[in-house]
């Protein structure tokens, strides 16, 4: 028999949602009886007013959008960094480096062409339109000569610079550091081909060459060079880096810095756009990943407010299997990129997962296989669809409150596996290079 129907007038109805929403998450006996509704504290009650009263006003789906486009506010902070330095210094290369691409990729910069650049050519990120790199004009060209280089080029636009060489410190460097120093704007000293110069020294010193002092011996040439330029001590950055092995020597940190030194309001877009795997960008990508799951839970849990059942856990499960995905690319477990840092490893991809215990790539491959990892996690769709037959209006309402501790819950333990994981491959590559470093 059923208890109560849904009230015709829609207002009645969603007001009596808010009302149960706030009143029951605050009940005592109703957190000791389901444990996890201790998710509704007062701040997860503040934002989840805010959406529930879209809903009220507006419908579902423009209360999911709109937690969707809280979601994706990065997505449209644009950040943009310049690269400059002398043709020939790889500053293709790098960007194409950083961009994931290879030189064949559809918008790649071209390598090994001669500089005939007479404006920024802008690279776009193939995933993330909004962080963009800026191949600048050399500079002592009859185009851009030096005196007039920083009126010609508009240096305020871009927020960060990267000073691409390669070899020794060059006269063209020292105008360029002294020039964005003079602006007051965040720079980075890359020397790329670092690889080169290894086996250069190598070839040249048989007997006597030792890599670590060499890089030692170089980072600091140009750290003495970059201080006879005027730059602050505090304020030198270096990254020594071989742009056709992103794990190799410094690209990593140099990733972290972009990160790191991104403007507040920016910073969340450049951390999503990057990859690095090191463990201080994979912690500060996790906190940031947490932060997503209540939203991303209430996304997923309002579907059951819909008295249909199998309707509210379809979108859960949808849901929840989205954001699974989003882990697993920005934490570089997913199929992609673990193909790509077996290659770059020379190891076999299976014996690399094996070694790091990765196993996301199946649990997590499918809805269906989600679902079974999280059974623990979830409501049974046959105790859910007793709830909505029995009082379709007030079980709808009750078992979305019900989901959103369990999407929460779901939520927390898949990314917990990605942390995981993340962390192991993040070892076995520290493995692999001090393996290298000693041959």
């Amino acid at each position: 028999m059923q208890l109560m129907n849904q009230p015709e007038d829609k207002s009645v109805y969603y007001e009596v949602i808010i009302e149960i929403f706030y009143i029951l998450g605050t009940f005592n006996w109703l957190r000791r009886t389901l444990p996890g509704i201790s998710s509704y504290n007062r701040q997860t009650m503040k934002y989840v007013m805010r959406y529930i009263t879209i809903l009220k006003n507006e419908g579902m789906s423009y209360m999911q959008n709109a937690i969707q486009n809280d979601l994706d506010g990065w997505k449209h902070m644009e950040f943009s960094v310049a690269l400059v330095g002398d043709a020939g210094a790889g500053k293709s290369s790098l960007i194409n480096a950083i961009l994931g691409l290879t030189a064949d990729d559809e918008g790649a910069a071209q390598v090994g062409s001669r500089e005939t650049t007479l404006e920024a050519q802008k690279y776009v990120h193939p995933k993330h339109k909004n962080v963009a790199f800026f191949d600048l004009p050399g500079i002592g060209t009859p185009n851009f000569p030096r005196e007039t280089y920083s009126r010609t080029i508009d240096l305020d636009m871009y927020d960060f610079f990267l000073i691409v060489s390669r070899g020794r410190f060059r006269e063209n460097d020292n105008l360029f550091v002294t020039m964005i120093q003079r602006k007051n704007l965040q720079l980075y000293f890359v020397r790329t081909c670092i690889d080169h110069d290894i086996v250069d020294n190598e070839k040249a010193h048989p007997r006597t060459h030792n890599q670590r002092r060499l890089i030692a011996e170089i980072r600091e040439d140009i750290k003495s060079n970059l201080l006879k330029a005027g730059l602050n001590e505090e304020k030198i950055h270096i990254a020594l880096v071989n742009n056709h092995n992103i794990l190799e020597h410094d690209f990593s940190d140099l990733m972290k810095e972009l990160i790191k030194n991104a403007p507040d309001i920016k910073r969340e877009a450049v951390m999503y756009a990057l990859f690095s795997r090191s463990k201080e960008v994979i912690k500060t990508k996790v906190t940031s990943l947490r932060q997503r799951i209540n939203k991303i839970a209430l996304i997923g849990s309002v579907g059951s407010l819909v008295p249909i059942p199998g309707v509210g856990e379809a979108i859960e499960i949808m849901t929840i299997y989205k954001e699974t995905q989003f882990y697993r690319q920005q934490l570089q477990i997913d199929d992609k990129s673990l193909e790509e840092l077996a290659k770059n490893m020379n190891k076999d991809l299976n014996d690399l997962k094996r070694n790091a215990d990765i196993k996301s790539n199946i649990l997590f491959a499918s809805t269906q296989s989600l679902v079974k990892f999280l059974a623990i996690c979830f409501a049974s769709e046959a105790v859910e669809s007793v709830i909505k037959i029995s009082i379709p209006f007030f079980g709808s309402v009750i078992s979305a409150l019900i989901s959103f501790p369990v999407c929460k819950t779901c939520l927390e333990k898949v990314l917990a596996l990605c942390e995981k994981e993340a962390y192991a491959l993040n070892k076995e590559v520290e493995n692999w290079l001090n393996h290298k470093s000693q041959d």
